[in-house]
């Protein structure tokens, strides 16, 4: 009986100590960055009059987007075999993605079909999702 009081009550701390471990893990915030790639297409190149809209396509680009860590100098095509590298992802069909990071500076690259389309910086802060949309802007001539 004795053994089994002291058993029960080993059993409880261990229980309790593991819903405070999860309790913590649940507190501690996730970060990231999320967004989306697209090509904007049209416009005149020319700048628009003030408040005249400028009508471009939005056309959205599923792709893969690959994440090094702090600013990428690019010398040639960004890689997974690049010693910055961190992760990649695949976009949705609507070219969204979203990931979770560490706290810092990243660069982002959406690779369409293994060649580079668009390239951006984002810092990741703490219990924060950063929003940054990778953009191909095309003008007509």
């Amino acid at each position: 009986m004795r053994h089994t009081l002291l058993a029960l009550g080993l059993l409880a701390i261990l229980a309790s100590a593991l819903c405070a471990e999860e309790a913590k893990d649940a507190d501690r915030a996730k970060q990231g960055v999320e967004g989306a790639v697209e090509r904007h297409a049209g416009g005149s190149g020319v700048p628009p009059i003030p408040d005249m809209p400028v009508r471009m396509q939005v056309t959205p680009i599923p792709s893969r987007v690959l994440v090094f860590k702090g600013h990428l100098d690019l010398k040639q095509e960004p890689s997974e075999k690049d010693a910055q590298w961190v992760k990649t992802v695949e976009t949705d069909k609507q070219g969204k993605f979203k990931l979770e990071l560490e706290p810092g500076e990243y660069t982002l690259a959406a690779l369409v079909e293994k060649k580079l389309f668009a390239m951006e910086r984002v810092t990741v802060k703490a219990g924060e999702f950063a929003r940054r949309d990778l953009i191909q802007v095309l003008h007509a001539p």
